[in-house]
């Protein structure tokens, strides 16, 4: 099989570093076309494509085993596909080089020999610059990402998060044109976690970087992501803004993978009765949903069609309330979740548990009787035989 071919090329234009790192930085635009890979006989990806414009912030998002680091890898150079080409358009005046290229791996790989400021500098040291430039080019780079107190520590004498700072600032002291991140932040705890997204959105807006950033933590890639790629089984499965992404997914599985807790998913088909339209619910269609006209007559009738409902939108009534759904469906308190900021009730409706919003009453005790709200306008369709998500019903 034929090797992946790489094209450069180069355009007229230059941009220039934000206020902490001056230097001219050459951005660079990738577009892959039917990339193949296969390790073993197993197909890792399988005729894939991406585009990724000059100064992007791509997230790609997927599950263990769905091809992230492999495609990093490909597009580092540090593995050759099968098939398929790879087009890097350099955006300045001067043709790439191998440094054009920087890859952050998930466990930081700093010299632990160097200190910090060493680690820093070692690309710019490799090339040849002076001492006195190259000091001046880390400090500057230090003082980005809060790095100058540790200068003279050695890797084992700094924190995780530390450790990535000064991985993510070694790469960048290569004035690359694209930024390779695999799961830089997943050996990080939470609090950290938090603290270093924040950083890396400032460090791209500050430089800007074309950066393809990996993860399988969904709510990393949604945070980052001026687009997210949803990677699954060696393909892009979607690729859209993290608000069109989550709210409009194109198929099951991209509706499954976003969010938490996991989307609630039914069958059933919808009915005509008395001048009403109800989503009848498999496997008895014996429980009934009420429908909303606007979104009803969007949807074919007696057909069968899989819903999807976010947790955040559904919420539970109690049947007395005023404000109970016109509904004969009574779903069973199951158990309660509290995550701080929600608090998330599992509840039987039918034979299906779903999750639902829940709310503070004297009577959300387990087993008791409620009555759920639907916001079918935030409703998903899917074709139930396919998984295919119907056209957007906006």
């Amino acid at each position: 099989m034929a090797a992946v071919e790489l094209v450069l090329s180069a355009a007229c234009c230059r941009l220039d570093g934000g206020a902490h790192f001056h230097h001219a930085i050459s951005v660079i635009g990738i577009v892959l076309e039917a990339i193949e890979f296969c390790r073993n006989r197993a197909q890792i990806l399988g005729g894939l494509h991406l585009s990724v414009a000059p100064g992007e912030y791509l997230t790609i998002a997927g599950p263990s085993g769905s091809g992230k680091t492999t495609l990093l890898r490909l597009i580092a150079g540090l593995e050759t596909t099968q098939r398929g080409r790879i087009s890097l358009t350099d955006h300045s005046s001067v043709r790439p080089t191998p440094f054009s290229i920087a890859f952050v791996f998930q466990g930081g790989a700093l010299y632990p020999h160097l200190t910090v400021q060493q680690n820093l500098e070692f690309s710019l040291q490799i090339r040849g610059m002076p001492a006195k430039e190259r000091k001046a080019r880390s400090a500057e780079m230090a003082s980005l990402l809060g790095l100058l107190d540790l200068m003279d520590r050695l890797p084992e004498e700094i924190s995780g998060g530390e450790a990535q700072r000064v991985a993510i600032g070694r790469a960048l002291m290569q004035k690359p044109g694209l930024l390779l991140l695999d799961e830089p932040l997943a050996n990080l705890d939470g609090p950290l976690r938090g603290a270093m997204r924040g950083l890396l959105r400032r460090v791209h807006r500050e430089l800007g970087i074309t950066t393809i950033h990996v993860t399988h933590d969904q709510e990393e890639a949604m945070a980052l992501g001026d687009r997210v790629a949803l990677l699954h089984c060696g393909t892009i499965q979607q690729i859209d803004r993290p608000q069109n992404v989550y709210r409009w997914p194109v198929n099951r599985w991209a509706a499954r993978f976003l969010g938490f807790p996991p989307i609630n998913l039914a069958i059933g088909e919808v009915r005509r009765w008395a001048g009403a339209s109800i989503f009848m619910l498999e496997p008895t269609l014996g429980e009934g949903e009420m429908l909303p006209d606007s979104v009803a007559q969007r949807l074919p009738v007696n057909t069968r069609l899989e819903v999807g409902l976010r947790p955040e939108h559904l919420s539970a009534v109690y049947p007395e309330a005023d404000a109970a759904p016109q509904t004969t469906s009574r779903a069973t308190l199951q158990r309660v979740e509290f995550t701080g900021t929600n608090t998330w009730w599992q509840m039987r409706l039918g034979t299906q548990d779903w999750m639902v919003r829940g709310v503070e009453h004297p009577y959300a005790v387990i087993g008791s009787q409620w009555c759920i709200r639907a916001d079918w306008q935030a409703a998903v369709w899917f074709d139930p035989t396919t998984g295919k998500a119907l056209s957007p019903l906006v």
